[in-house]
């Protein structure tokens, strides 16, 4: 208590002490000079300090910026594991040229009449599964290529392993009539399909068998029938499941016992038929008939 007492008392008589001291002007300038000076050298040693700082911030700030967007332009690719056998074990894969369709004629009427149509049928029998017989592909010829709806088929002989000769008959008046007579090769290499029709022969019939046919063209040939009235059509080979008629005409009877018949036509197509008939005097269907294979144009 003492104590505090006494520096009350000392505080006190310093303050009085110091009331009675007079400042003159000069000292008081020189004091507030020296604090204005004080003042400003702390603003600019102060105010580039913070600039500084700031550039530096912002320089931060840009470089981790572009950095970034660096690293979005160009992504680090992780590394991935190789899952596929190493080039030596696996061999290198020759490409297979493909076999082009070989167009070459066979001979045949309908309704196969090249090697690349052979070839066709064999990959895939769907489209005429008649021709996997020889009887089924006489049938079949009567009835679409013929056109005889109640066509029938007897086999005459066999001329070898891969040739059967039928006769396609139809009813006449409650009895059998044979309206052409049929050679059925099989092409298939081995001997296993298709059965295909390479002419039909007739004996009120014999037809000149063309070369190369072009427009317009002169079919010719003979003939034993009594009072005749044939009718020629040249046919081209088509998808259908019946050929195209490309131009038909009644032919010319003369002496001795020859017919002639001149067609004009237009036709894409490579292969086709000359087929040649008549009618019945009986009932006006077929009596007799007679077809060949033909090539068009330049092809032979």
């Amino acid at each position: 208590m003492n104590a505090d007492r006494t520096d009350e008392r000392l505080r006190a008589i310093l303050r009085m002490e110091a009331d009675t001291v007079e400042s003159s002007p000069t000292g008081w300038d020189a004091i507030r000079s020296g604090v204005a000076a004080r003042r400003r050298r702390a603003w600019w040693l102060g105010g580039p300090a913070l600039v500084a700082v700031a550039l530096t911030v912002g320089a931060v700030v840009f470089v981790v910026d572009l950095t970034a967007s660096r690293r979005s332009l160009n992504p680090v690719a992780s590394p991935s594991v190789s899952t596929s056998p190493p080039s030596s074990a696996s061999p290198s894969a020759t490409p297979t040229a493909a076999v082009p369709a070989d167009p070459t004629p066979i001979g045949a009427i309908w309704p196969l009449t090249t090697k690349a149509e052979v070839a066709a049928w064999q990959a895939d029998r769907a489209t005429y599964p008649s021709l996997a017989t020889p009887r089924g592909s006489a049938l079949g010829f009567a009835r679409n290529y013929l056109g005889i709806a109640d066509a029938s088929v007897v086999m005459r002989n066999t001329l070898g392993p891969i040739h059967t000769v039928f006769d396609v008959t139809r009813p006449v008046n409650g009895a059998t009539a044979v309206v052409t007579t049929l050679d059925v090769v099989d092409f298939g290499q081995p001997a296993s399909g298709p059965w295909v029709v390479t002419a039909a022969r007739s004996d009120a019939i014999a037809i000149d068998r063309p070369g190369a046919v072009s427009s317009p063209f002169a079919a010719h040939g003979t003939y034993r029938a009594v009072d005749p009235a044939f009718t020629v059509t040249l046919r081209a080979d088509g998808s259908g499941s019946a050929p195209v008629d490309l131009a038909s005409g009644r032919a010319v009877t003369g002496p001795p016992n020859v017919w002639d018949c001149t067609l004009s036509f237009t036709t894409a197509a490579r292969t086709g038929s000359l087929l040649v008939t008549d009618r019945s005097l009986a009932d006006g269907g077929l009596a007799a008939a007679a077809a060949v294979p033909v090539t068009f144009g330049p092809f032979r």
